[in-house]
C-alpha cells in the first residue's frame, strides 16, 4: 500500500510539475508574443512619426528656399526694371566722354538705388551691373566672403547668360574667398543680359 501511495504521490508531483511548467512556458510565449508585437507596433508608430516630422522639415526648408528664390528674382527684376537705373545708364552710354564728376555722380545714383534695393536682402553676397562689352562701369559690391571675382569667372558667367534675353540663369560655381580654409566658396550665382 505504500508504494502504491508514493506511486500516486509521484505522479501528482510529476503531474504539478508538468502543470507548472507547461504554464510557465505557455505564459513565456504569451508575454513573449505580446511584447514583439508591441515592439513592432511601436516600431512601425516611430517610423511613420519620423517619416511626418522628416516630410514636414523638408517641406518647410523647400518653402524657404522657394521664398529666398523668389526675393533675388524680385530683386533682379527691380534692378532691371528700375526706371532711374535705366536713365543713369542711358545717360552714361550716350555721354562715354562726359567729364569724370558726371560719371561719378551717375554712378553714385545708380549705387545709392541698388544700396537701397539690396538692404532688404542681407544674404545676397555680391552685384554686378556690366555694360554689354563686359566693362564693369556701372556698379559692383561684394563682401568679405567673397573675393572679386577674375576675368575668368566673368567670362563663363557671361557665356551662360547670352542670349537668355533677360531671363535669370542660376549657377553653382565655387568663387575665391579669403575667409574659407580651401580658398574657395561655393557660390549660387545669378545672372541674365538684359538688352535695352
Amino acid at each position: 500500500m505504500r508504494s502504491w501511495s508514493r506511486l500516486l504521490l509521484s505522479i501528482n508531483r510529476s503531474f504539478r510539475v508538468k502543470l507548472i511548467l507547461s504554464l510557465s512556458v505557455i505564459i513565456l510565449l504569451t508575454f513573449g508574443i505580446t511584447g514583439y508585437l508591441t515592439y513592432r507596433y511601436n516600431l512601425t508608430l516611430f517610423e511613420e512619426e519620423i517619416s511626418k516630422q522628416f516630410s514636414s522639415t523638408n517641406e518647410e526648408a523647400l518653402a524657404k528656399m522657394d521664398l529666398k528664390v523668389q526675393e533675388v528674382v524680385r530683386i533682379s527684376q527691380t534692378v532691371v526694371f528700375n526706371p532711374e537705373i535705366e536713365k543713369v545708364i542711358t545717360r552714361i552710354n550716350s555721354s562715354e566722354d562726359s567729364d569724370p564728376f558726371n560719371l561719378y555722380y551717375n554712378k553714385k545714383q545708380i549705387e545709392e538705388q541698388i544700396f537701397q534695393i539690396k538692404s532688404d536682402a542681407p544674404y545676397i553676397t555680391g552685384m554686378y551691373l556690366y555694360d554689354l562689352k563686359g566693362n564693369p562701369s556701372y556698379f559692383s559690391y561684394t563682401t568679405s566672403a567673397i573675393n572679386m571675382p577674375n576675368e575668368s569667372v566673368f567670362s563663363a558667367i557671361r557665356s551662360k547668360v547670352n542670349d537668355t534675353y533677360g531671363d535669370l540663369v542660376w549657377i553653382n560655381m565655387p568663387l575665391p574667398s579669403s575667409v574659407e580654409p580651401s580658398g574657395f566658396r561655393n557660390t549660387i550665382i545669378v545672372g541674365s543680359m538684359d538688352e535695352k
